[in-house]
């Protein structure tokens, strides 16, 4: 006989706040669980046979109680007697209290798969034709009549409520209701859900399981809401609700028991902190689509973007175009469980300090720059990373300009390597028009004099440097029309950079040249001016803190000079 050890001290080890613990392992291809007293019973399809288990032993093991059962799948005990589905084409009953039990052949139902009592008749549910049956199991040689047909195929489990019998329709994508007392029973489709594949009922909630996650409602709502309570789960085949949550992972070959009520309060997950410095870190209140965050009335995995693994934990983090910003939290070392983690499209940086080496990690389009992805990339603590193109701060910029103008295009590369004690150390650099690169054009500036028509396009910067050969940094496109139409008698004869940018309540400005009596002018996207100010020297500090969160324009005149730059205000 084939051992199965119960691996209840390994879970009180992993974590004392465990929400999905592995409870029974290697249990071959499970499909059913039921209960009766202290022995759990279980259908191994992939050993095509049903297991008992002594839940009362302090360690208890796995024992066959009937072998060679072909495709033996859901479980209802009634008195003495196990009934369970096995062939996909049949219903049988054992004997529990027989010295050797057996199988006994019952009836044929071709499709039969979910099993479900009520009063005196065994319900039935035919998988592949679309139909719930049932039979009276007092009688000695009992037959099946048709409840209700056209439900559709791939039907999962079922289950009562009173006189209500619920339906996984995983072919239709529905939590269907059926009151069986009913001559003509109709149908009320309760929730949808994609492959459902079991359902189950405890103290007036539905549990259903999708093909990865674990839900509920409230059956006493009129209208109720689905609570999303685990994602990232391998496909929940069976639940048994008693005093215990179980669920039956077939792919996972196991049985796990299941803390609700954690799973229910998100402040009582041990991951709770770590999400908590995630939101504030990266600005959560100015995310893009931050549904359910820090809402201690609903499970984590209803937050947005938050999966959980199989063991309750944090599995994934997806949220990309997001509008995260800022450096990553320490404290995401701590998700040492993540599968996958989407934060592209962002505005991140500094130091990556994930420590999972199961992650499929994607930190693309954000603002790290060589230093910070690089002892993570040689460190191998992943499974996979994506992690170029990045960008530089400078935001995107239009120019206009009749000929004649001279222009001079910069990279904001003064931290593209915040290790180094030399700005953009190694780093080499590349000019492209129009995305064709520009000969000769292997600085961090790129100078245009005399503009003429011909020179109008769209210039860009690709950074690359040695320490990692497979990152590109690139700068924001700048926009160039050169047109003899336009009248325009300043000249553009000066560098501007601005930073931080974006920025949240100080803009340095550095002019580039000393300055004996400029003009800054900021102006909003509209072109509405904002605020005007003189200014002299080569570096100004501007106090922007009240003006509102979005983009700028800053203009500095003087004599036939003018620069032109955008900026983000926080």
């Amino acid at each position: 006989m084939k051992k199965i050890t119960l691996l209840l001290a390994c879970v009180a080890c992993f974590s004392l706040n465990a929400q999905i613990s592995d409870y029974l392992t290697n249990l071959g291809t499970t499909v059913g669980v039921t209960k009766s007293g202290n022995t759990l019973y279980i259908g191994s399809v992939g050993e095509s046979k049903v297991l008992s288990v002594d839940m009362s032993l302090p360690n208890p093991v796995p024992q066959d109680l009937i072998t060679g059962i072909s495709f033996p799948t859901k479980l209802v005990v009634v008195g003495n007697e196990l009934y369970l589905t096995y062939g996909l084409n049949n219903v049988g009953k054992i004997d529990l209290s027989a010295p050797t039990p057996q199988l006994e052949f019952v009836l044929v139902i071709p499709g039969a798969f979910g099993l479900a009592t009520k009063d005196n008749f065994m319900y039935v549910g035919d998988r592949n034709n679309g139909q719930i049956l049932r039979f009276d199991y007092t009688v000695p040689t009992p037959t099946s009549e048709v409840v209700i047909d056209n439900l559709g195929s791939f039907m999962g489990d079922i289950a009562f409520d009173g006189n209500d019998l619920y339906v996984a329709r995983g072919s239709d994508g529905f939590v269907s209701k059926i009151d069986v007392t009913q001559t003509n029973p109709t149908v009320e489709n309760v929730v949808i859900e994609s492959s459902v594949l079991d359902v189950a009922i405890d103290n007036g909630f539905l549990y259903y399981s999708g093909s990865s996650s674990l839900k509920r409602i409230n059956l006493t709502d009129t209208n109720p809401t689905p609570i999303t309570l685990a994602t990232g789960l391998t496909s929940i085949w069976d639940m048994l609700i008693d005093n215990e949550f179980y669920i039956v992972q077939q792919t996972a070959q196991r049985i796990a028991t299941v803390d609700i009520n954690n799973l229910l309060d998100p402040t009582a997950h041990p991951d709770y902190s770590n999400l908590l410095d995630v939101y504030n870190s990266l600005g959560g209140t100015n995310w893009s689509d931050n549904v359910n965050w820090l809402d201690t009335s609903l499970p984590i995995a209803m937050w947005t973007g938050v999966s959980l693994s199989d063991n309750g934990s944090v599995g994934g983090l997806n949220l990309p175009n997001n509008n995260l910003t800022g450096n990553l939290p320490a404290t995401l070392g701590n998700l040492t469980n993540l599968l996958f983690v989407n934060l592209s499209g962002n505005n991140l940086g500094g130091s990556i300090p994930f420590n999972s080496p199961t992650i499929n990690l994607d930190i693309s389009d954000n603002l790290f720059d060589f230093s910070d992805i690089e002892p993570y990339f040689t460190s191998g603590n992943y499974n996979s990373i994506t992690y170029s193109p990045q960008r530089t701060t400078d935001l995107p910029e239009d120019f206009e300009s009749p000929p004649g103008t001279n222009f001079t295009f910069d990279v904001n590369d003064a931290d593209i390597n915040r290790n180094s004690e030399a700005t953009a150390l190694n780093n080499q650099y590349q000019w492209f028009k129009d995305n064709v690169a520009i000969s000769g054009a292997n600085a961090s500036t790129y100078v245009i004099n005399n503009a003429q028509e011909t020179d109008s396009g769209i210039y860009y910067c690709e950074i690359t440097n040695p320490i990692l050969p497979g990152l590109t940094i690139a700068r924001a496109p700048i926009t160039l029309l050169i047109d003899a139409s336009l009248s325009m008698d300043t000249e553009q004869n000066f560098n501007l950079i601005l930073y931080p940018n974006p920025s949240k309540e100080w803009l340095n400005i550095q002019f580039g040249e000393t300055l004996e009596k400029g003009l800054l002018s900021i102006y909003d996207v509209n072109g509405r001016l904002i605020q005007q100010k003189e200014v002299s020297g080569d570096t100004l500090l501007l106090n922007i803190e009240n003006l509102n969160s979005g983009m700028y324009i800053l203009s500095i005149e003087e004599q036939n000079s003018k620069v032109v730059k955008r900026f983000m205000k926080q």
